[in-house]
């Protein structure tokens, strides 16, 4: 990992703004899905869980965005679109238990950061995840398992009245 030598940007630099840039826009654009998501479902019994999968689908269906990028093809973007929706998950779930935005923020970006500085030798060698055929989509399937994971601890049990009373205070 080494931002100097991304193996999607040219600059460090340039994987710091892409970063934020994400995290702040994408950050933003689930605020406002989160808030008309919750208020459509404002009196499902559901309206948690729906409002979580649906926002996260929705946010996963935004990337494939990355098939008009020239060097990205269909496999790539769908990997890249269910970690997406992994993350979406435990993003919208963060932003339920928490009630602010400026935690996803910083999360989205330094996650972003992380991922924006693999270099193309990210993956050599890369443990147990080269008994798959796609070390990515290993790697996809057990990060958005902990975030999914995260996500239900997050919601549920006596955190279940913050994420009810932040809704509350969100769609007054």
């Amino acid at each position: 990992m080494n931002p100097a030598e991304s193996q999607y940007f040219g600059s460090a630099l340039e994987v710091f703004l892409n970063a934020a840039d994400a995290g702040i826009t994408e950050e933003v654009w689930r605020y406002l899905t989160i808030i008309i998501l919750l208020a459509m479902f404002k009196n499902n019994k559901h309206k948690i869980s729906l409002t979580i999968l649906i926002s996260s689908l929705l946010f996963g269906l935004l990337h494939f965005n990355q098939l008009l990028s020239p060097e990205r093809n269909l496999t790539d973007v769908i990997i890249q679109s269910l970690g997406a929706v992994g993350l979406g998950i435990f993003l919208g779930s963060l932003f339920l238990y928490s009630g602010q935005i400026w935690l996803n923020v910083l999360f989205h970006f330094l996650f972003d950061l992380v991922v924006f500085s693999l270099t193309p030798l990210s993956f050599v060698g890369s443990g147990i995840l080269t008994i798959f055929d796609s070390p990515a989509l290993a790697n996809v399937i057990i990060t958005s398992g902990l975030f999914i994971l995260v996500s239900v601890i997050l919601i549920t049990g006596k955190r279940r009245k913050c994420v009810e009373n932040n809704i509350e205070r969100l769609i007054s």
